[in-house]
């Protein structure tokens, strides 16, 4: 079994994991495009930037291999992490890395008091079904909504 530590993500690891979601979300399913690499860069950079910022680094052999991007969210029995991005480099998915990277951060959040975790993912992506094998549910009759 590959072995990997866990760090709470810092400024000093942007470059690193921009270019590892710009390699993971340039393919299947998303083949997202980017127009500068600093689009991605800034938008990590701003994310730690938040007083609420909670972010995670699966690191092998001194390479970042995953990620989760996201932030403490207070709601009504305490606090939970929101996983705004989760990704995994593609040389290392299907191999459990994301089941053992999620369970490492549920070891940080009970250690920091935060009693739950939520996300958004695509349905007819292969995502869904990861998180579903991971223990997450479904919330039933909620909608995601946006405005311009």
């Amino acid at each position: 079994m590959l072995e990997f530590k866990v760090e709470p993500l810092n400024s000093s690891m942007i470059e690193e994991c921009a270019n590892l979601f710009r390699d993971v979300f340039s393919k299947e399913p998303w083949n997202d495009i980017y127009d500068s690499d600093d689009l991605v860069d800034n938008y990590i950079q701003n994310f730690i930037n938040m007083d609420s910022f909670l972010g995670f680094a699966a690191i092998y052999k001194d390479r970042i291999i995953a990620v989760s991007l996201g932030m403490k969210k207070p709601w009504i029995n305490g606090i939970e992490y929101y996983i705004d991005q989760f990704y995994v480099s593609n040389d290392f998915q299907n191999m459990g890395i994301g089941s053992r990277f999620l369970d490492n951060i549920n070891v940080f959040l009970q250690n920091m008091n935060i009693n739950g975790i939520l996300l958004n993912t695509e349905e007819s992506f292969h995502s869904y079904d990861f998180y579903i094998k991971n223990g997450f549910k479904k919330a039933d009759g909620l909608v995601v909504m946006y405005k311009d």
